[in-house]
């Protein structure tokens, strides 16, 4: 379970974002939690990216769901990655792959929140930590963040991404 102050840190940190997104590594596949990632999204309505390891945490037809992040991944969830003010990573390494060699992260104003259960990677990119078990921390994280959701009437960004996409521009469309 996360612990309390650094789970306050965390809640306060997602409330205050415009742009948020997650990072769904395989740490979240291992905790067998992507049923709570699943109830994360829909609850938030915050874009979810994966990683390699990550693939199939969460359904690609989920209203959340914008595929891969990085090097190996498209320009939907690549164009969310760049504009993101805040970065939640859940049960990700942040390997090259995925951080497209540091430089998909571009937003000068980024921020991060970062589960694992191993304190070296929860730490890194100087993010607000959350050393925890996947599913521990999504279900503390959506417990704690009830009623609270990214753009209440839009669109999901993965609805938005998906239409970009489809519409043969390869980036997400802007909110209508």
């Amino acid at each position: 379970m996360p612990e309390p102050a650094a789970l306050a840190r965390a809640v306060a940190a997602i409330k205050a974002a415009k742009r948020p997104l997650v990072v769904s590594g395989g740490g979240t596949i291992y905790a067998g939690a992507s049923e709570e990632l699943r109830a994360f999204a829909s609850a938030t309505g915050i874009p979810v990216a994966d990683t390699q390891a990550g693939k199939g945490a969460i359904n690609f037809d989920h209203p959340s769901a914008v595929g891969g992040v990085g090097s190996t991944g498209n320009t939907a969830a690549n164009t969310l990655a760049r504009e993101a003010d805040l970065v939640i990573g859940i049960g990700t390494r942040y390997s090259d792959f995925t951080t497209a060699s540091h430089t998909i992260f571009a937003n000068p104003d980024v921020r991060f929140v970062n589960v694992n259960v191993l304190p070296f990677d929860a730490a890194k990119h100087s993010a607000e930590m959350l050393v925890a078990d996947a599913r521990e921390a999504l279900v503390a994280l959506t417990g704690a963040l009830e009623g609270w959701s990214t753009e209440p009437g839009v669109p999901a960004a993965g609805d938005r991404a998906r239409r970009g996409l489809a519409a043969g521009g390869g980036a997400v469309l802007p909110p209508q």
